[in-house]
């Protein structure tokens, strides 16, 4: 679906340079072979120059059409120089720019440009449903923990026909889900808690869901209550189970965890009722049950829940 541009003057129409300080975008000759060979070359013929900081290099260099058109587009990946010299960090990206083809001019002109920080990886997939891919970014920004530091930003047309930023996020380790079928990916960022618990025991669940409005992603999640219903069901029946076979003070922490893990699904579902019908009915037992600190922290999270969890339907991230 898309191929990468060589790094020489030897490209077929229209042709892309690349140089080592920096991007030249020109047309060529009808055999392949450009007629402008150099930086000063095509600063003489008037064709756009990308001119890179000296601090950047290319990484990256595509062709592909994004727009469905029959005509590709070309999209480069730029690493800071520095980043490079680690091995922690060498193959890391920070800018990202799309280049889009003139008939009348025979040549690439910019069209969009984005920077951001631990560009990871890239790829491209039809998330809209158009036929026609987008681009995904990968970011991460390290350590051993997906939730705190992945993160996707997603790039593609709109609906009026604009190339532009649709979704991003720096954590969360989003994932795509077509939940009502369709055929648009929905996003699904995962959120964690731990409260009193080790980290290592911390409760991951959907915090999220973003949906296409025609425009960008915006936050949906009371468009998906059949989701949210469906697990806090099966949490519902699992809370229950824990609830009769719970031990005096709850020496394992069975019983908060399955509590605590019932109320984050109702929470994000935006049920705030629900949180205030659940602990009303399960207070007593809960106080009498578990220990005292985890008792006064989910009492603390009912009261916080609905000013947390009270993300608007329409509420763009872009």
């Amino acid at each position: 679906m898309y191929r990468a541009l060589k790094t020489s003057a030897h490209l077929l129409v229209p042709c892309l340079i690349i140089g080592g300080m920096g991007v030249y975008l020109s047309s060529c000759s009808k055999n392949g072979d450009s007629s402008k060979q150099d930086a000063d070359t095509l600063a003489v013929y008037g064709d756009y120059q990308l001119h890179l900081d000296t601090s950047f290099v290319i990484l990256d260099s595509i062709l592909i059409d994004l727009s469905g058109d029959g005509t590709d587009e070309a999209m480069l990946t730029f690493g800071e120089r520095a980043l490079q010299d680690d091995p922690m960090t060498a193959g890391s990206f920070q800018r990202l720019q799309v280049f889009q083809y003139s008939d009348m001019d025979s040549l690439y002109k910019p069209m969009f440009v984005d920077v951001f920080d631990y560009g990871s990886n890239f790829y491209f997939r039809d998330v809209l449903n158009t036929g026609n891919p987008e681009i995904v970014v990968e970011v991460d920004a390290g350590g051993n923990n997906p939730i705190l530091s992945r993160g996707i930003h997603i790039y593609g047309y709109r609906n009026d026909n604009t190339f532009s930023l649709l979704f991003y996020s720096s954590g969360g380790n989003p994932e795509f889900e077509d939940l009502n079928d369709d055929g648009v990916q929905e996003i699904l960022v995962t959120g964690e808690y731990w409260g009193t618990l080790e980290r290592s025991e911390s409760i991951t669940f959907t915090e999220e869901i973003y949906a296409f409005n025609g425009t960008s992603y915006a936050y949906a999640n009371s468009e998906f209550g059949g989701y949210f219903n469906a697990n806090i069901t099966q949490l519902e029946r699992q809370y229950r189970k824990t609830k009769r076979s719970a031990k005096s003070g709850d020496p394992g922490g069975e019983l908060y965890k399955a509590t605590i893990e019932l109320f984050l699904w109702v929470a994000a579902k935006g049920d705030a009722e629900g949180i205030d019908e659940l602990w009303a009915k399960e207070k007593d037992l809960l106080r009498e049950s578990i220990p005292f600190e985890q008792y006064n922290e989910l009492q603390e999270f009912v009261r916080q829940a609905p000013q947390q969890y009270s993300g608007e339907p329409g509420q763009v991230v872009s």
